[in-house]
């Protein structure tokens, strides 16, 4: 139904299906598929605050008519390589090849501004606040929290932005 609006009317909308434009497949064969996650989506459905929030976990699945596991998480607002894996048994195998670090992560930016870094390992610790589902990167080690190591390599330096490869261990 037509409505004409009016100076101060609120008008909400709900996108309950999107198209699957936030990713791009990589590589998929019978075990996995790799998708190149764009920014503004969350990667996994347990993580969704919100009930009409779409997951990118949910428009895979969608696209391949098939259920995934997120092998790992990338931030809702980065984009890059996510791994899913199409069974619970190749999730567990590939989630003890990552922990036995047969399996790397590595990770291509640019930072725009004054970076200070420079080729070399650096050393934090993830402290995690379970109440608040919060992590957070720190040089102090704070109960529970995870020695973290990551080895930087400058490619390009520019006089307003740096570009590096990470590693991390």
């Amino acid at each position: 139904k037509d409505v004409i609006l009016e100076k101060g009317d609120f008008v909400e909308l709900y996108c309950i299906d999107r198209d699957v434009s936030y990713f791009k497949k990589i590589y998929e064969d019978d075990n996995i598929i790799i998708v190149n996650k764009t920014f503004g989506i969350i990667v996994s459905k347990e993580d969704k605050t919100k009930q009409n929030e779409l997951s990118l976990q949910e428009v895979v699945e969608k696209a391949i008519h098939h259920p995934v596991i997120s092998l790992h998480r990338l931030d809702m607002n980065t984009s890059g390589l996510v791994v899913f894996c199409k069974s619970k048994k190749v999730f567990e195998k590939m989630k003890e090849a990552m922990k036995n670090h047969e399996v790397k992560k590595f990770y291509l930016a640019e930072v725009v501004g004054d970076c200070k870094l420079e080729n070399k390992e650096y050393v934090a610790y993830l402290n995690k606040n379970l109440k608040l589902h919060k992590s957070y990167v720190s040089n102090e080690k704070k109960e529970g929290g995870q020695e973290i190591r990551t080895t930087i390599s400058v490619l390009k330096k520019n006089k307003n932005s740096i570009i590096f490869w990470n590693m991390q261990k």
